[in-house]
């Protein structure tokens, strides 16, 4: 991994610790190095040059029949002009990063958008396969695949190209935490149901399935939890948590969690507070 970088990200680190010094630092679009093709081929892996401290602030497309435009746009943090973790911002690194494409990828030639530069494939991406990072089961939903009636259902795609859906898991609990990653309370939620997975007795872990679904953000951004046979890292596009979304996908409802009984009816939810572990442990008797 290449982890040492170059006077030009000296330059920009420079100048994006005298931005944070005056709080949140405006954005800059990212260089892009290298892109790799996945199991899915409307996803892509661009490896792009950024700070040590720098954080994410999205990406963006601009796609046409012969080429696919990618902007990555970073900031580094707010902080303190000299001094941690700001000046960390002065080390570059190599960043990989998850872009969906709104049609598949096929032969078509990736562009850094900023510079017009056509930017060279680095083969198949391999999913990470040890902590802290595994994206193989981070499932993006599939717009326009949610139903309801006597049950409720959707699919999501997972990152290998895998193709996934609620009703696979008929006959058991299903528990879904919607959430964001600046919702503390979403996150408190989540280790409830955590704490709840670690102290249940076996047999009644291992009738529950847990769907963490993060609304509207990177893929890195769903990776909360550890993927496993029961837990299910999920992420909701963008273009899906508007006001005529399921109100399992509205972003109005963080924190929310829904508990699915085993023929796919909605039995319990918990909507507007963090949950603790005996609030789960109600749901999911209620569910059953």
């Amino acid at each position: 991994m290449r982890w040492l970088l170059v006077a030009a990200a000296l330059v920009v680190g420079v100048g994006a610790a005298i931005a944070a010094g005056g709080g949140l630092a405006p954005t800059r679009s990212a260089p892009l190095e290298t892109f790799q093709r996945t199991g899915d081929p409307r996803k892509i892996v661009v490896h792009v040059v950024v700070g040590l401290d720098d954080e994410l602030a999205g990406s963006s497309t601009v796609e046409d029949a012969r080429t696919v435009a990618v902007t990555v746009r970073v900031r580094p943090p707010a902080g303190r002009l000299f001094g941690p973790p700001v000046f960390r911002s002065l080390v570059g690194i190599s960043l990989p990063v998850v872009v969906g494409l709104r049609d598949p990828i096929g032969d078509r030639t990736v562009i850094d958008a900023a510079s017009g530069r056509a930017v060279a494939e680095a083969g198949i991406f391999q999913i990470p396969r040890e902590p802290p990072v595994d994206l193989a089961e981070i499932g993006t939903v599939e717009r326009g695949s949610f139903r309801s009636g006597d049950g409720v259902d959707f699919r999501w795609r997972e990152f290998t190209g895998k193709t996934r859906a609620l009703s696979d898991f008929r006959g058991r609990t299903v528990v879904i935490v919607s959430r964001t990653s600046f919702s503390g309370e979403s996150k408190m939620s989540v280790q409830a149901v955590e704490e709840f997975l670690r102290t249940a007795a076996p047999e009644a872990r291992a009738r529950v399935v847990v769907l963490v679904a993060t609304l509207a953000e990177d893929p890195l951004r769903a990776m909360i939890i550890r993927p496993s046979p029961s837990t299910f890292p999920l992420l909701v596009p963008s273009d899906y948590v508007g006001a005529d979304a399921p109100e399992i996908f509205r972003l109005s409802a963080v924190p929310v969690i829904w508990f699915v009984g085993p023929d796919g009816a909605v039995r319990e939810h918990i909507s507007g507070v963090p949950a603790s572990p005996d609030d789960i442990a109600r749901g999911v008797a209620a569910a059953r």
